[in-house]
């Protein structure tokens, strides 16, 4: 099934866990979202593996921290799959392949993670369920937009006279109620569009119109960790590079590219250099980076916050 959250459709996805108010949701591949389904609207928690984009979070050393608008924080270990309540107020919940462990309670499920059965996980009890509670079985959608793409701005795909593919971005600011089209953007691959009237900037990927917005309220201590993207096992991969490419977009969406830099293993540099190089992330106008020592082996990478944007940040 496909779920819409806000402008975020997840597609082909299952939920196999309802852990208290919050639908956990697995991917094909295996990545977890959460949504709080009793928020109004309903919101993204965490977005496939990552934190959701203005999700306030803490990195921790297995996955992160998220710190919720409504409700106790909870940690998400990325490479387990599991789940745990900062309050202890519902049982420790994990995710497996073919599994869902709650507390020291182990069900097998169905391989196919699209099955409509549910695990429900309340502070007193687990149930199977074969109806989502009517929040999350408003959010499932049918033939929805793509979530990449702001509302009141599109992409035009086409050919030129040579037949050449070329695709190109067109909308309007999201700060532009009237929708006044005297203001309308227009952007090739790579260009970005800064909005006169609010400071937005829209970049534009080829497949994604990222926003990134001036930064509000007190920023973090110069040279504090935003992000952490870890090898496993004993190579760095190119799932690695994509992840690390979420975290960087993230982080400027929150804060603005000038004041995000990421320092890159070395052999991570080394081994998935033609996979990080051309990362929306760090191609964003703006974004600082530097590749560790040559020759070294580090089996992290980091994603850190800069005070002032004409200098390396500050690592304690």
């Amino acid at each position: 099934m496909d779920i819409r959250v806000g402008t975020q459709i997840l597609e082909d996805v299952g939920i196999p866990v309802v852990w208290g108010d919050r639908a956990i949701v697995q991917h094909s591949e295996r990545r977890l979202s959460v949504i709080d389904s009793r928020s109004q609207p309903a919101r993204l928690e965490i977005l496939k593996d990552q934190p959701a984009p203005g999700v306030n979070f803490v990195p921790t050393l297995s996955g992160f921290r998220i710190l919720p608008f409504r409700g106790g924080a909870y940690e998400y270990n990325k490479t387990d799959k599991t789940l745990t309540s900062a309050t202890n107020d519902l049982p420790e919940c994990q995710i497996g392949e073919d599994y869902v462990r709650v507390g020291s309670g182990i069900v097998h499920k169905n391989p196919d993670h699209r099955t409509d059965a549910s695990l429900l996980v309340t502070a007193n009890d687990v149930r199977l369920v074969n109806r989502l509670p009517g929040m999350l079985a408003e959010l499932i959608a049918d033939d929805v937009p793509n979530p990449d793409i702001p509302e009141h701005s599109f992409i035009l795909s086409g050919k030129t006279s040579t037949g050449e593919s070329i695709k190109v971005a067109r909308g309007i600011c999201e700060c532009n109620v009237d929708r006044d089209l005297s203001k309308e953007f227009f952007l090739n691959l790579g260009e970005r569009w800064i909005c006169p009237d609010c400071e937005n900037i829209y970049l534009f990927d080829g497949e994604r119109i990222v926003v990134t917005r001036p930064i509000t309220g007190t920023p973090p201590p110069d040279g504090s960790i935003l992000a952490i993207v870890s090898r496993h096992g004993d190579s760095w991969t190119r799932q690695n590079a994509q992840e690390l490419d979420q975290v960087v977009l993230q982080s400027v969406r929150l804060l603005g590219a000038p004041h995000v830099f990421v320092w890159i293993a070395n052999d991570f540099w080394e081994t998935q250099a033609p996979y990080i190089r051309f990362n929306l992330g760090l191609s964003a106008p703006g974004v600082g980076w530097k590749v560790g020592p040559r020759g070294t082996t580090t089996d992290k990478s980091y994603v850190l916050y800069r005070a002032d944007p004409t200098k390396e940040p500050v690592i304690d």
